[in-house]
């Protein structure tokens, strides 16, 4: 029993890590955490290896709120 519990917290502590990596690249955090716990060595390199995700570009509430119409001064 012993044998099982120390395979699982490694598996468990090599998604954790991948999943870091992974979440700092804007990637999924489950799927990785689920390749770094199947696949140790192979996911962290994975992780490392891959590209960054381009983060999605922010609007803020004003410009969510305001339709895009033109103003009488505009015109």
């Amino acid at each position: 029993m012993l044998m099982l519990e120390m395979v699982l917290f490694a598996m468990i502590q090599w998604g954790v890590l991948t999943a870091m990596i992974a979440r700092a690249k804007h990637r999924d955090i489950a799927a990785w955490f689920g390749i770094g716990a199947a696949l140790p060595v192979f996911g962290l390199i994975a992780a490392i290896l891959v590209d960054a995700k381009p983060r999605p570009a922010r609007t803020t509430q004003k410009q969510a709120r305001a339709p895009h119409a033109t103003t009488p001064l505009a015109a």
